[in-house]
């Protein structure tokens, strides 16, 4: 989440913020003004903002994941993209992140009742 509101700026972190109490696993859709095509943020949680001892794993990554689609369709969203989800504070590993959310976005485009036809994950060299 740091690399995102790094390039959404000010408005992405006042509403990162809310998700503070929002259950490991949930989503929510962040309307993004101004930036390029990108209309919408889908901020996957991988952790309570409170509990530093909580880790995130490859299932976590994949109830994040799957709790997008009611968004993606919802939104008619025909393009997503993903960063490595719970690589950066929640220390998971970025290997075993990348495998899982690689399978996960196969089951997304395959899904026939979704208008999503291109799922990307992007990788951040910080």
């Amino acid at each position: 989440s740091k690399a995102i509101s790094k390039w959404a700026g000010p408005f992405y972190e006042g509403i990162a913020k809310l998700t503070d109490e929002l259950a490991p696993g949930t989503s929510v859709v962040t309307p993004m003004p101004q930036r390029g095509d990108c209309r919408y943020v889908i901020q996957g949680i991988t952790r309570y903002k409170g509990n530093r001892d909580f880790e995130p794993t490859v299932d976590l990554v994949r109830q994040i994941i799957n709790s997008c689609r009611p968004h993606i369709l919802a939104l008619g969203i025909k393009r997503i993209a993903f960063p490595l989800l719970g690589t950066g504070w929640g220390r998971l590993s970025p290997d075993d992140c990348l495998q899982t959310m690689c399978e996960q976005a196969v089951d997304l485009l395959a899904d026939g009742s979704l208008p999503l036809n291109d799922c990307r994950i992007v990788i951040f060299n910080e």
